[in-house]
């Protein structure tokens, strides 16, 4: 459905990414790779060494169906 999405990370132990975009996220059975072109919308949240839990991280982005 055509809308604006938000997309929250609660809580972030070490990194979480979430990437919105782009054409196809990998090749067949390469799921480790990163994306094969740059993608539209990124949310990304990463715990700082020794540091504490970031708070919820989130985006908003508007998608269309």
């Amino acid at each position: 459905q055509t809308g604006s999405y938000t997309f929250k990370f609660a809580t972030v132990d070490d990194s979480a990414i979430l990437s919105v975009g782009g054409a196809t996220a990998f090749d067949c059975c390469a799921q480790q790779q990163p994306p094969i072109t740059s993608t539209n919308f990124t949310i990304n949240g990463i715990k700082p060494w020794g540091g504490s839990l970031p708070p919820n991280v989130e985006g908003t982005v508007y998608m269309y169906a």
